[in-house]
């Protein structure tokens, strides 16, 4: 559906594709600032069919003070989770928060946000996709705390910081010192 009004809130609600197909589960916005103050918090956004969504949400003109918080977003999203494409390119105050986001759609991100007058939060959003290059395409919002892994399991680690490096896993080869015959380890 179409939000067009301000200060909606969309709250515990759950969206799973069934046999028919959109762009989006949630598409925010027909006119700029006709959306302001929406909050998305608590749902649950099921899309797991290749070719069948673009994203859960799409947030399409420009709009103050929204909220995406405490979501689970799991599908094959053409674009992403959460997509801000250039006709949102100047929200402000956007605040995306908690979420949990996997894209199954290789190459695609988790979040993407086009644009760069895009102003707020990106924060302790835990995402899945196929490369850490593709979690999250934050723009200008200010980012912590979002961790990455992989959707398929082949790097076989835990979560590791969005924009930070994947961490080797400890073994004998990358430990200081020696490792022998009886597991001592010699500094």
């Amino acid at each position: 559906f179409t939000v067009a009004a301000d200060n909606f809130k969309l709250i515990d609600c759950e969206f799973t594709e069934g046999s028919a197909t959109g762009v989006a589960f949630i598409g925010v916005g027909t006119a700029d600032a006709d959306s302001d103050g929406l909050v998305i918090d608590r749902c649950t956004f099921r899309a797991p069919t290749a070719g069948n969504y673009d994203e859960a949400i799409g947030i399409n003109k420009d709009m103050a003070n929204v909220t995406i918080s405490n979501c689970v977003i799991y599908g094959d999203f053409d674009e992403a989770g959460i997509e801000i494409p250039a006709g949102g390119n100047t929200c402000t105050n956007l605040r995306l928060i908690n979420n949990h986001i996997t894209n199954l759609q290789a190459g695609q991100h988790a979040i993407q946000i086009s644009g760069t007058d895009v102003t707020g939060m990106c924060a302790g959003n835990r995402v899945q996709t196929n490369a850490q290059a593709t979690a999250i395409d934050p723009a200008a919002l200010s980012c912590f705390d979002n961790l990455w892994t992989d959707t398929d399991g082949s790097n076989d680690e835990e979560a590791v910081p969005v924009f930070g490096p994947i961490a080797a896993a400890d073994n004998a080869s990358n430990a200081v010192g020696a490792d022998n015959n009886n597991n001592a380890f010699a500094s």
